[in-house]
């Protein structure tokens, strides 16, 4: 420190400070005007391992820069001041993500208290977040529509229908929409199934936007919010209700319930107007979602779903939908 050095020069007899700045003349000139630091190792006897570490890495600092070629260009400052810009604006960036990321926690803290109060005014929890036997049976369906399942499954909706019957319908839950131009011609019992199945989707949609969540009708239900990952919500649209009703469509009920009762693939691919693919997809989604259906059952106590489940199973998993290859 220059201000240190001079405060105990001017203490010192008039004599000793006149020899003082004589040797430090006498020093400057010698090494043209250039006074090197003093090590603190080699110089101040300085012993600490860390300090010795430190030096090391700044010397071979030093040398990497003057190796960069950068380093000897006329605008190196102008280089490094851009680059300082550089960062500074990185980190307001950084800030401003932080202050984003703040944001949407709070709209999606908004959402979950939404989504749960669609699920308290079913009846799948309680006020303290208790999940009700509703709840439980919702968790074991995932290849669906959970919420609307559960809601038939527990009304008894399916009670009345045969193993053949109950195919057709669920295959509303798993086909893929919008396949056919026209919609089918659906029979009695199949066409009052799909207005029941709509009643219900339009009773939930309605609770839903009673319960003010944000992002419209559901799509995958109320497992997702039980074991907390999923979307249930789509995207709203011209009316959120109707656009979860429409969901719903008889495209694959007469396909897959002549299926279960045993007509051969090649029949079935004449009598609709469905892509041979599509059918195969949809049989295999009908699948895991009968399976799980059956699980469903069995933690409602039903033991008579529950065969009716594994038989609507039995009967459509046969013939080249199944087969390990289709070039069989």
């Amino acid at each position: 420190n220059s201000s240190a050095l001079v405060g105990k020069v001017a203490k010192l007899p008039s004599s000793l400070r006149l020899k003082f700045w004589e040797g430090i003349n006498r020093a400057k000139a010698k090494l043209n005007d250039e006074i090197p630091l003093l090590d603190p190792i080699a110089d101040l006897g300085v012993k600490n391992n860390e300090l010795k570490i430190c030096l090391e890495n700044i010397h071979l600092l030093k040398a990497r820069i003057n190796d960069n070629p950068l380093s000897k260009r006329s605008d190196i400052d102008q280089l490094v001041h851009s680059h300082e810009k550089r960062i500074a604006k990185y980190q307001e960036l950084k800030m401003a993500h932080e202050e984003l990321n703040k944001k949407e926690s709070l709209l999606q803290l908004d959402e979950l208290y939404s989504r749960k109060r669609v699920l308290r005014r079913l009846g799948f929890c309680t006020e303290d977040d208790v999940i009700h036997l509703k709840g439980r049976i919702a968790c074991e369906i995932s290849s669906g529509d959970e919420l609307m399942l559960t809601e038939l499954l527990l009304d008894g909706f399916f009670n009345d229908f045969t193993p053949a019957q109950i195919a057709g319908i669920l295959s509303c839950f798993v086909a893929e929409k919008g396949i056919t131009k026209e919609p089918p011609k659906l029979s009695l019992d199949m066409e009052s199934a799909l207005k029941t199945i709509r009643a219900k989707a339009r009773h939930l949609a309605t609770v839903a936007e009673e319960c003010r969540v944000r992002s419209g009708p559901m799509t995958t239900s109320v497992a997702g919010s039980l074991k907390g990952d999923g979307n249930i919500f789509a995207e709203g649209g011209r009316s959120a209700v109707e656009e979860y009703v429409e969901k719903f469509t008889g495209d694959f009920m007469e396909v897959v319930r002549n299926w279960a009762d045993g007509v051969s693939f090649a029949q079935l691919l004449l009598m609709s107007k469905v892509f041979a693919g599509s059918v195969i997809r949809c049989l295999r989604r009908l699948d895991e979602l009968l399976k799980q259906m059956h699980s469903a059952a069995k933690v409602a106590g039903n033991v008579d779903l529950e065969i009716k489940f594994t038989t609507a199973n039995t009967l459509i998993k046969r013939d080249i939908v199944f087969a390990g290859s289709l070039y069989l």
